[in-house]
């Protein structure tokens, strides 16, 4: 999971507009929506890459390590 500076920009501002105001449910959305997205994998085997016909059928980016498991290891 990468959070980009855009989005973390995006946070601050809406936290920082007016601590009584401030639109903390956008803010918690955001942050919870990137922390549910899948991460890469750190195997040093792991494909790494833009996947593009899942990412059109998931509507999201998608790396080609998502759902790739080493050969003769156990998932984690």
């Amino acid at each position: 999971m990468n959070i980009t500076k855009e989005e973390v920009q995006q946070v601050l501002e809406a936290l920082h507009a007016d601590p009584h105001t401030a639109d903390w449910d956008a803010a918690i959305t955001l942050l919870q929506s990137k922390l549910a997205e899948p991460r890469c994998k750190d195997h040093p085997d792991a494909p790494h890459g833009f996947d593009r016909n899942a990412s059109h059928n998931e509507g999201r980016y998608v790396c080609e390590c998502e759902g790739w498991e080493p050969e003769n290891e156990e998932p984690q």
